[in-house]
């Protein structure tokens, strides 16, 4: 039997499950709805801004001090699969290759909820910390990544995500504590689960582990950073000796004109004109090496971020006005081909009928729909059936590209 529903349990924890008894194995994923770009909070009035770097540190000290001590150590014996992830929106902790599915997620959940660091326990997770901060700041990528930050975002993305070395150091037992016990709660959390389970065990299990926690709500309220459609500035350039030259150019818009069932479905439209117009090739790929503007590839993508949606060019080239003028013609005429959309949306049904033979393939996707579209359904090929050149054209030409940076990495 295959199922895939998405639920909320009387504790307020919502599941989104592929289920699939055809299969041996199992994965789970619990998420909280917490962090490194979550500024802060405001708890009996006061105001509370959370050090950069909490939810990352946060991640490090409850895999480290489980119940089970080092819960890598601990499940690595087991062999199972298990990691955690920090977000800019979400905390995440994972279990894979699980056979004994009500065990694993029992283990999970008390993984996550339950942690035992102390004052004394935490100054162990502060050395690999601070060695991935240093890591990160010797990216070659880092510097243009921060300079687009700065020309894109008016208020977003002002902070590190992992903190400074010095943020890191002045992270205390009580503020990881405090931000433990008010984000991570049920009704603030998602449950991911895949593959063969009993799905009435699992709901009744889920809630007796959360009741043996007694756990307690905390009436807060999320201090909302806003962020405005403008860019901070359209134009940025920085001069490096060291690495690649490179041009970005970056979209920023509402999508205040879209139902989130069209957000979904625009993500379609949006992966098309991506491939249609920016593939190794096309009309400006070609442009750039005849012209010997470039020899790569053209990356691009797309994301939302509260209320805003964001697409995104970059090249290895110095010749910023060139790639940049070629970029703005293709988003001013959205160029297409009828029958190359009939092809790609056959191809796109055969990913989706391969992704449906595996439950965590499925999984990821209907996980993003719930969490970054609000939308509870999972991608069907109907949804691609339904996409049509008209409509391709209607929403793609509902998004406004007048707002935009253009951020370049050169030599001096």
């Amino acid at each position: 039997m295959k199922k895939n529903d998405t639920f909320i349990l009387d504790n307020g924890l919502r599941i989104v499950m592929c289920l699939d008894t055809t299969k041996k194995f199992g994965y789970a994923e619990l998420i909280t709805k917490f962090g490194s770009r979550t500024e802060g909070y405001i708890k009996d009035g006061n105001e509370h801004i959370i050090t950069p770097g909490v939810a990352h540190m946060l991640e490090h000290v409850i895999i480290d001090d489980s119940p089970y001590g080092n819960a890598f150590d601990y499940l690595k014996k087991k062999y199972l699969q298990f990691n955690g992830m920090t977000s800019p929106n979400t905390t995440s902790f994972y279990i894979g290759d699980i056979l004994d599915m009500p065990t694993s997620l029992r283990e999970l959940i008390n993984i996550v909820n339950n942690p035992k660091f102390t004052k004394e326990s935490i100054k162990v997770s502060v050395k690999p910390i601070i060695e991935e901060i240093r890591k990160s700041n010797d990216n070659r990528f880092k510097n243009i990544n921060d300079a687009l930050k700065d020309a894109l975002y008016v208020n977003l993305h002002k902070k590190e995500s992992l903190g400074t070395e010095e943020d890191v150091l002045s992270i205390t037992y009580e503020e990881l504590r405090e931000c433990h016990d008010i984000f991570y709660n049920p009704k603030n959390q998602v449950l991911a689960l895949s593959g063969n389970f009993d799905i009435e065990e699992i709901k009744k299990l889920i809630l007796e582990e959360y009741a043996k926690l007694k756990r307690h709500d905390i009436s807060y309220e999320l201090i909302k950073v806003v962020e405005p459609v403008q860019v901070n500035k359209p134009r940025l350039e920085i001069k490096d000796a060291e690495n690649e030259e490179i041009t970005m150019i970056d979209f920023k818009m509402s999508l205040d004109n879209f139902t989130n069932y069209e957000k979904v479905k625009l993500s379609f439209y949006i992966a098309y004109f991506f491939h249609h117009n920016f593939k190794d090739g096309s009309k400006i790929y070609n442009y750039m090496v005849d012209n010997k503007y470039s020899v790569y590839s053209i990356e691009s993508s797309y994301h939302l971020e509260e209320d805003l949606a964001y697409i995104s060019f970059s090249c290895f080239t110095n010749h910023v006005d060139e790639f940049s003028k070629e970029v703005l013609k293709i988003v001013k005429d959205l160029p297409y081909d009828e029958e190359e959309f009939d092809i790609w949306k056959k191809e796109t049904i055969i990913q989706l009928i391969l992704r449906s033979e595996h439950p965590n393939k499925e999984l990821g996707p209907f996980v993003d729909n719930v969490l970054t579209y609000d939308y509870d359904k999972v991608d069907t090929i109907e949804d691609v059936n339904s996409c049509n050149i008209d409509e391709y054209k209607e929403f793609m030409g509902r998004l406004d590209f007048s707002n935009y940076t253009i951020v370049n990495r050169r030599m001096p």
